[in-house]
């Protein structure tokens, strides 16, 4: 096969910039070859200006010195001239130039000053020369010359010598202008370059000698003033400057501060011998990039050739081209590189090929989701991945038996299926390794007997195992032995696992169906399934002008089940139910069935102790009757659980269609509507649906929305009934009810709401509202000295409550009521629940010292049997037991009866109820201890409550007559 080649064109110099990869190493050579010049050059200049700055302060400061030196040599010889000259007897009153001798040239003027205001010119004229005279005349002393030194009118710089003299007998002070060409002239062409300025500065830093207005930054005086010589530097508006400095000792001589001075030179001056330097310093930088620039492209350009051929090379094969090939003619290492990229490809070539064959089984394969197709697929494309002559696919059953699938791989069809069989040692053998080659002669194991038959030699078996969960296995036969390839061995192996999680996911999709569809306790259609059911029914009625109803079965008391026999007897509770419920609709004629000739199941489990059942095809309301009816009547037969009969009652409700709607969610909101009427109707019974019942169940859901608000805010409050003795008619007790202060229907009994606390779980914390409520007023009346019992009614859900007891010892701490000022009434129904639990519950509250009563006593499942086994103080008879007691019979014999026992027993019997005088009479006369009803009180809010027993009168029915 023809190969092209990559070659790159030799290219100009300037093409190399066109790379990042080129300006990139073109800036690295650049930055290593000028850097370091650049650098090293800048150094050099540095340093030299440096020295040069370094060797011109300390010309400036020995010339200082030089400078300093003359003008104090001359100070000197003037001051002895002047020193000579006061000393005479007396001064003439003008000096004549012959008597000048030493003097000449060195003064310009001399004035005798006697007294202040009068001065006498000796020679020439000193303007002021008595303002001088009287501005040194404190700091002159006797034998001294003292120097003074100012600038005149004209800025020019003028220095005197005054020293004390007499003239005439009169004593005064001599006043000498020394000439400036003696004392300053001469001194730059001695000592000063041109560029060089003199500057002469008194100890205030006056300029004496110099420009005038020269203006000193403060840090440069302050340098003066701290040595006697030294160098500095500054900067002022015309530049900066080099300067040295010398002080002149001159307060020891000249009884006057000592004077500084000051040599600078432009710092450009100084460093004039380096301009060259500087001048040609960027034409040679500039020489050396060019030179460098050069050379860089150069050189960039001999390695990028190879390195662009093999970019090319490398795109070609990111875009899946394997046959071009890259020719380097370098002779470095870029030309081995070239051939390695060359072999890479050809390898890249043949893996690529592979991996795409590999990829479209991995895709077939784990996109499908039945068994079949993924063996279909490894069957028709195996050889791609692997070479081979025939291809076997083997799908265990039941862990021994396996479905055998054998296909030659060189063309499609000609697939046999077989049954086969495996021994637990191959089994064994398949689970424990990864793959194996085996020989297929007359000794091949009898599941890859198909393969021999059909002429292999060999095979390279691999079982198909995912989550070590052997599911088969793949044999890839050859009619020639042959060793596999490491490659063609990998991609063979991730076959392997490819086909395994499909198979795998297969079978979970065939569980998950099962799951989706079914319950798994009872096996009936889940709530899922019967949605799509009903829709089915529905439609079909749509179409045929049919009816359907539908049944909402709800098992009553299901929980007590789990409870005492344990959720396993409770599954098998529904494994039953579920049982009869289909046998009852089997049994029945108007069952829907399935569109084809398999039967549709059409009852379903909803969940929990639920079921629901689809009727179609009914004729009416009485189709749907007769097969409840037969329902209910198959549950009046006990279920066999645990070795026991157990009865088990229902509750069914019933919805049509299209009469009570027609759709699904309709119907089955309203099925769920008169299922639970037929609860509250006394349960194990059915109730077809109305709109009235809808209308009940809005109610009471807006009921249970405005109750959840009600315990939140403050709409609940307390009526207190009295109890009082049957005999004098004393308030003893009374006992705490709760009302409802709605804001829109009023106040509220307890009968309207209580039933949908408990339902709702809402009367835990009204529960505990009330009895906090109650504690709290029994302390007010404690506190008041009013001397009560008050009884708190306890519900079934909370004595279900573990924390009942907790809550109850938080109260009477919080409030501070004594237990035994507090009673706890139960009805008799709630002691027949876990009688066990319920005696030690309430044995711990009477050692609490709380009393107990047992309400609406008589009402209950053996009453006189159990009564003496729990720990109760107080007895309530039930109000139903006093309807007909003033008439005799049964009533009268039970209530005389439940007074007897209870006072067999030591209990406190209260006649609950009472509301006629009949029987107060009658409860007076057989006994009765205490009195509670409306004859004596209605319910009282806790004010009225509070002023009755403040008031401390008996109540009789009279007294209440009268009080209403």
């Amino acid at each position: 096969m023809d190969v092209p080649e990559l070659s790159r064109p030799r290219q100009p110099y300037l093409s190399a910039l066109k790379s990042r990869f080129g300006r990139r190493l073109l800036t690295l050579f650049i930055g290593c070859a000028l850097l370091p010049s650049v650098l090293l050059a800048f150094a050099s200049y540095a340093s030299v200006s440096h020295e040069l700055e370094a060797q011109g302060r300390e010309r400036l400061r020995e010339a200082a010195a030089g400078v300093g030196l003359t003008v104090l040599e001359r100070l000197i010889g003037a001051q002895a001239d002047v020193a000579e000259l006061s000393q005479r007897a007396a001064l003439p009153a003008r000096l004549q130039p012959t008597a000048l001798v030493r003097l000449d040239r060195k003064v310009s003027g001399i004035a005798f000053v006697p007294r202040v205001g009068d001065e006498r010119a000796l020679l020439g004229h000193i303007a002021d020369a008595s303002d001088i005279a009287d501005a040194v005349a404190g700091q002159l002393a006797p034998g001294q010359t003292l120097l003074y030194g100012r600038r005149s009118v004209n800025d020019l710089p003028q220095t005197f010598l005054i020293s004390h003299a007499s003239q005439g007998g009169r004593a005064g002070s001599l006043v000498v202008a020394l000439d400036a060409g003696y004392l300053w002239g001469g001194l730059r062409e001695n000592a000063l370059s041109p560029d060089m300025e003199l500057l002469v500065l008194d100890d205030s830093a006056r300029v004496l000698y110099g420009p005038a207005d020269l203006q000193l930054p403060a840090a440069v005086t302050a340098r003066f003033g701290g040595t006697a010589s030294g160098e500095l530097s500054w900067t002022d508006s015309s530049g900066l400057y080099l300067a040295g400095f010398r002080s002149l000792h001159l307060r020891g001589r000249f009884a006057t501060p000592d004077w500084t001075v000051v040599l600078r030179e432009p710092r450009s001056t100084v460093l004039a011998p380096i301009g060259q330097l500087r001048r040609i310093f960027p034409l040679g930088l500039a020489c050396c990039i060019v030179v460098i620039v050069l050379l860089s492209l150069f050189q960039i350009r001999r390695g990028l050739q190879p390195l662009q051929a093999l970019q090319e090379g490398t795109r070609r094969i990111a875009s899946r081209d394997f046959e071009s090939r890259v020719t380097v003619a370098s002779r470095d290492e870029f030309a081995e590189l070239a051939g390695s990229f060359n072999s890479m490809a050809t390898t890249l070539e043949h893996q690529f090929h592979a991996l795409g064959t590999a990829a479209d089984l991995d895709r077939a394969v784990l996109s499908a989701i039945d068994a079949l197709t993924i063996v279909d697929t490894i069957l028709g494309r195996a050889r791609d991945v692997y070479p081979c002559d025939l291809v076997g696919v083997t799908l265990l059953v039941d862990g021994q038996a396996a479905h055998s699938f054998v296909q030659d791989a060189g063309r499609r069809g000609g697939r046999r299926i077989e049954y086969v069989a495996l021994t637990p040692a191959e089994t064994h053998a398949l689970r424990a390794e990864t793959e194996r080659i085996v020989a297929l002669d007359d000794a091949a194991p009898s599941h890859l007997a198909s393969l021999a038959e059909l002429g292999a030699q060999s095979a390279l078996v691999i079982p198909l195992v995912f989550q070590d969960d052997l599911i088969g296995f793949v044999a890839f036969a050859t009619r020639e032995p042959r060793e596999p390839g490491a490659e063609a061995l990998t991609h063979a192996q991730r076959l392997a696992a490819q086909a395994a999680v499909g198979l795998a996911n297969a079978r979970m999709v065939e569980q998950v169906r099962s799951l989706a569809f079914f319950d798994g306790v009872t096996g009936l259609p889940n709530r899922l399934f019967y949605r799509e059911l009903l829709a089915r029914a529905l439609a079909r009625a749509r179409r045929e002008g049919g009816r359907v109803g539908i049944c909402f079965v709800d098992l009553d008391h299901f929980g007590r089940i789990n409870d005492t026999l344990g959720h396993e007897v409770g599954d098998q509770l529904l494994r039953d139910v579920a049982a009869r419920l289909a046998r009852c609709c089997r049994e029945s004629d108007g069952i829907a069935r399935m569109a084809s000739d398999e039967p549709r199941p059409d009852v379903a489990r909803w969940g929990g102790d639920e079921f629901t059942i689809v009727l179609p095809d009914l004729t009416g309301a009485h189709d749907a009757i007769r097969i409840v009816q037969r329902i209910l009547d198959a549950f009046a037969q006990p279920f066999q659980l645990a070795g026991i009969d157990v009865f088990v009652a229902a509750s069914v409700g019933v919805a049509l269609a299209p009469e009570d709607g027609e759709d699904a969610e309709t119907l089955l909101r309203h099925a769920d509507v008169a299922m639970y009427h037929a609860k509250e109707q006394g349960r194990n019974s059915f109730s077809l649906f109305s709109p009235a019942m809808n209308s009940a169940a809005v109610e009471r859901l807006a009921l249970e929305q405005d109750l959840r608000r009600a315990v939140q805010g403050s709409e609940l409050v307390l009526h207190y009934q009295p109890i009082v003795e049957a005999d004098g008619g004393r308030i003893v007790a009374a006992e705490a009810l709760v009302r409802w202060q709605h804001p829109q229907r009023g106040l509220l009994p307890p009968l309207d709401f209580i039933g949908i606390a408990e339902e709702s779980g809402l009367v835990l914390p009204i529960g505990e509202w009330i009895l906090r409520s109650a504690c709290r007023q029994l302390r007010e009346w404690r506190d008041a000295a009013l001397a009560i019992h008050l009884s708190v009614n306890v519900s079934g859900r909370q004595l279900r409550d573990p924390t009942l007891t907790n809550t109850i010892l938080r109260v009477l701490s919080e409030t501070g009521v004594e237990p035994g000022w507090l009673t706890l009434e139960l009805t008799e129904s709630l002691l027949m629940d876990q009688q066990d639990e319920t005696v030690a519950l309430l044995q711990r509250w009477r050692d609490m010292g709380l009393g107990l009563s047992v309400d609406d006593f008589g009402t209950g499942y053996s009453s006189l049997s159990y009564l003496k086994h729990f720990p109760f103080d107080t007895l309530k008879i039930d109000r139903t037991f006093l309807n007909d007691v003033g008439a005799g019979g049964a009533d009268a014999a039970i209530t005389r009866a439940v007074l007897a026992l209870g006072h067999a027993l030591d209990l406190r019997v209260v006649g609950e109820g009472v509301e006629t005088p009949d029987q107060l009479a009658f409860l007076r006369e057989h006994g009765c201890d205490l009195i509670q009803g409306f004859l004596m009180s209605r319910p009282l809010p806790a004010e009225e409550m509070t002023r009755r027993l403040r008031d401390g009168r008996p109540l009789t029915p009279s007294a209440v007559r009268l009080a209403g």
